[in-house]
């Protein structure tokens, strides 16, 4: 995988096979939404499904929602759903270890509040890989404002202001 340091939606990206696609690969990068000249090479993971586990940070505190599964079309976000038990107890359990770990190192003092968009790439096997973090709302989790107590903007809010928060 070839892709740009700064992008969204897999805009840029492409994946290389051989030498000759290297040229390809360039001229995709002028589609990245950014100007870094940065590029980031990566192994292709061939993974079953991808999701964004909603995590918030307050003090010492994490707080997990629940897995939300997500899909892209054409490198654009197309759709994401968030019903209870959509993962396994064991999926949701490696993303939830992998998001704090993450998190934690990103985020080391007790002020280092936020919310943070985590994605994974769960394998055929059920094993769990991080992909990336987004250190903000993010685009999979508007649909929190109808599944949830507290939607993704009461999280980040709370967490920044010490609001306490409740069983999410």
């Amino acid at each position: 995988m070839v892709k740009p340091c700064q992008s969204s939606s897999g805009k840029g990206q492409s994946i290389v096979y051989n030498e000759i696609e290297i040229g390809k690969a360039y001229k995709e990068l002028g589609n990245a939404r950014g100007d870094s000249s940065r590029i980031i090479i990566e192994e292709f993971i061939d993974f079953d499904y991808e999701i964004t586990l909603l995590t918030t940070k307050q003090g010492d505190n994490i707080y997990f929602c629940p897995p939300i599964i997500h899909r892209q079309k054409y490198g654009d976000f197309y759709l994401s759903y968030q019903v209870n038990n959509i993962v396994s107890k064991d999926v949701e359990l490696q993303a939830q270890q992998i998001s704090e770990k993450v998190i934690r190192n990103m985020c080391p003092t007790i002020n280092d509040n936020g919310l943070f968009g985590v994605e994974l790439f769960v394998l055929k096997n059920s094993k769990v890989i991080f992909n990336e973090i987004a250190p903000r709302t993010h685009d999979t989790g508007y649909l929190t404002l109808k599944t949830q107590n507290m939607s993704q903007f009461d999280l980040l809010i709370n967490s920044i202001i010490n609001i306490p928060i409740p069983p999410i």
